[in-house]
C-alpha cells in the first residue's frame, strides 16, 4: 500500500513560499517604518507553528522514500519494514502524534524560557541621562571593548576579556595560541585604553587601596599601580586589600599581611581567603575547616569576643549575619557580639543601604527587614533574593529568570533576563535570551530602560 505523496509535497512546497514571502515583507516593510509590536510579537509563534507544519508534511515523503530504499537493497522482508508497507497510515500518525504530545509537553518551557520573545529590544535614548562619566565593558563578537556615559563606544573591541574599571584601571585579558596551548594573560588598562601593566599575569584581579592582586604559577601576590611587584608572588592565595590589611594563605593557614607584605598576624586560621576581608575593623575567621568555632578578630589577630558560631560573615553597616553552634538558623549580631536580630531565618542576605533579605523558615519565601530586625515589605515570591546596590536588588524568579526589586519588595524590573550583575554607576550589565542557547548582553538603568545592547 502506497500514500499519495503530491499533497505532502505541495504543502511542504507551500510553507517554503510563505517563509520566503514572511522575509521579504519583513525586509521590505521594516527598514521603511512600517512596523507594529504585535508583528513582533506573534511572528515567533507563526514561524514555529509553520516550521511544526513542514516536519510533518515530511514525515509520510520521508517514510514512503525510505520503504523505496529497503526494498531497492533487499530488506523488503524484513518484519519491520513489511509492517510500514502493510500500515503506512498508521505510522504517520504514530509520529505525528508523538511529534504532538512532545510539542504539548515543551511548549510552556519555550514559552518560560523565552523561545518566543523577540530578541531585539528597543533601545532608549534616554536610558543614559544622569549618568556618571564611567566607563563599561561591553562584548561586541568575540571581543571586548568600552563604552561611555552615552552608550558611545571609546575603546574599541580588542581584549579577549574585559572588567569593570576600579582605581582608574581595569584588568583585560589576551589569549594567544602556541602549538597546541592557549595561554590566557592579564594586564590593566587606563580609561584610555592605553595597556599600562603588560598582559603578563595568569591571573589579575581589580585595585584596591592602590594594590592589584595577581597570580603567578600558581602564587599570589600584589603589584603597584605602576606594574612594579610591590609583594612578590608567594602565598597559597590571598585576599584583596581591605583597611590596610589582606589574608593570606601559607602552609595551608590563613593570617593577615600589611601593604608590606609583613605578617601583622600569623597564619593560623581556616577556609578560603576571601572570607576573612576586614570590613568595619573586624575579620570574621574560621579556626578550623569544619563549621566552627568560628568569630571575629580585630587587626591584632585577638578575638573580639567569644568564637561559638559555626557560620560568620564579614560586618556590614553595623551587623554580621552569623549562624550559632549546633544551629540550623540564622540570625545578626553587632559589632559586641551581642543579638540584635535573633537566629531565626533559613538563609540572609548582608546588609547593604539599610536593608536585607531573609529567607524565612516557614517556607513562604523571602522578605526585607530593617537594621532592627522589622520586616519592610510583605512575602516576596522568588527562589533568590540578592543585595542591594544603588536601590535595586536582584531576584530570581521561579523559571530562573532576573529581574530587580526596590525596598519596598516591588518588581521595578521584570525578572525576564537570563543573569544579572549588580548595579554599578547607574547600570546593570544583563544578558537576554537562554542560557543554553544565545545570549545578548544589554545594559540597564534604574528604570529597567535599556541603555545599550549587542548588535
Amino acid at each position: 500500500m502506497q500514500l499519495n505523496l503530491k499533497p505532502y509535497y505541495w504543502l511542504a512546497i507551500g510553507v517554503v513560499l510563505v517563509f520566503i514571502l514572511l522575509g521579504i515583507i519583513g525586509n521590505v516593510l521594516i527598514p521603511n517604518g512600517v512596523d507594529n509590536p504585535s508583528w513582533r510579537k506573534a511572528g515567533p509563534y507563526v514561524v514555529f507553528g509553520l516550521f511544526l507544519v513542514m516536519v510533518m508534511a515530511m514525515v509520510p515523503i520521508v517514510l514512503q522514500n525510505y520503504l523505496s530504499a529497503q526494498h531497492k537493497i533487499g530488506n523488503g522482508n524484513v518484519p519491520m519494514v513489511q509492517f510500514i508497507a502493510r500500515q503506512p497510515r498508521l505510522v504517520v500518525f504514530g509520529f505525528w502524534i508523538m511529534m504532538g504530545l512532545g510539542v504539548a509537553m515543551a511548549l510552556p518551557y519555550m514559552i518560560k524560557d523565552g523561545f518566543f520573545t523577540p530578541s531585539e529590544p528597543e533601545l532608549a535614548s534616554d536610558a543614559m541621562n544622569g549618568l556618571p562619566d564611567e566607563l563599561y565593558p561591553v562584548r561586541i563578537g568575540e571581543k571586548w571593548g568600552y563604552i561611555n556615559n552615552k552608550a558611545q563606544l571609546v575603546i574599541q573591541p580588542q581584549f579577549d576579556r574585559a572588567d569593570d574599571f576600579s582605581e582608574g584601571l581595569a584588568v583585560v585579558t589576551i589569549v594567544s595560541v602556541k602549538g597546541e596551548t592557549t595561554i590566557w594573560k592579564d594586564g590593566y588598562i587606563d580609561q584610555l585604553g592605553n595597556v599600562v601593566i603588560p598582559c603578563q599575569f595568569d591571573k589579575a584581579h581589580p585595585f584596591s587601596e592602590n594594590m592589584g592582586r595577581i597570580e603567578i604559577d600558581g602564587k599570589t601576590g600584589f603589584i603597584d599601580r605602576l606594574g612594579r611587584m610591590a609583594i612578590p608572588p608567594r602565598f597559597e592565595e590571598a585576599s584583596d586589600f581591605s583597611e590596610s590589611r589582606a589574608v593570606a594563605k601559607m602552609n595551608g593557614r590563613n593570617g593577615f599581611i600589611n601593604l608590606a607584605g609583613e605578617w601583622v598576624v600569623q597564619p593560623k586560621f581556616e577556609r578560603a581567603s576571601w572570607v576573612s576581608e576586614f570590613s568595619e575593623g573586624l575579620a570574621a575567621v574560621y579556626t578550623t575547616v569544619e563549621d566552627g568555632p568560628a568569630g571575629y578578630v580585630d587587626k591584632t589577630g585577638s578575638f573580639a569576643f567569644d568564637p561559638k558560631f559555626d557560620y560568620v560573615e564579614a560586618f556590614s553597616e553595623g551587623l554580621a549575619q552569623v549562624r550559632p553552634k549546633g544551629s540550623s538558623k540564622y540570625g545578626y549580631i553587632n559589632r559586641k557580639g551581642e543579638w540584635v536580630i535573633p537566629a531565626q531565618y533559613e538563609l540572609g542576605m548582608r546588609f547593604s543601604e539599610g536593608v536585607a533579605a531573609v529567607k524565612r523558615s516557614d517556607g513562604k519565601g523571602w522578605q526585607l527587614i530593617d537594621l532592627s530586625g522589622k520586616s519592610v515589605s510583605g512575602v516576596l515570591p522568588y527562589l533568590f533574593v540578592g543585595m542591594f546596590q544603588e536601590g535595586l536588588a536582584g531576584v530570581e524568579s521561579k523559571d530562573h529568570r532576573w529581574g530587580f526589586i526596590d525596598k519596598t519588595g516591588r518588581e521595578v524590573i521584570p525578572t525576564e533576563y537570563a543573569t544579572v550583575t549588580l548595579f554599578k554607576n547607574g547600570l546593570a550589565r544583563m544578558e537576554k535570551g537562554r542560557v543554553m542557547g544565545e545570549l545578548k548582553m544589554v545594559y540597564l538603568n534604574r528604570e529597567g530602560k535599556i541603555a545599550w545592547q549587542a548588535e
